[in-house]
């Protein structure tokens, strides 16, 4: 009954730990680019090889999120 008791607590307290969610980026399959226009003749596009982004949210609508970019 003490083992079972215990199993339960660290469920309880795991559970809680994991309301906050976090994703990221994967780099993979994502693209972060930009396109310039200079004075409606050129257009300059570039994109970022290298960056990390990072999104923490506690609640399921992203309401009072923290990104990380």
């Amino acid at each position: 009954m003490k083992q079972l008791t215990t199993i339960l607590c660290a469920l309880l307290v795991s559970g809680s730990a994991f309301s906050q969610s976090t994703w990221t980026a994967d780099k993979t399959h994502s693209k972060i680019g930009f396109n310039v226009t200079h004075m409606a003749i050129s257009e300059v596009e570039g994109t970022f090889k290298d960056y990390d982004v990072k999104v923490t949210s506690k609640a399921d609508d992203f309401n009072g999120a923290n990104v990380e970019f």
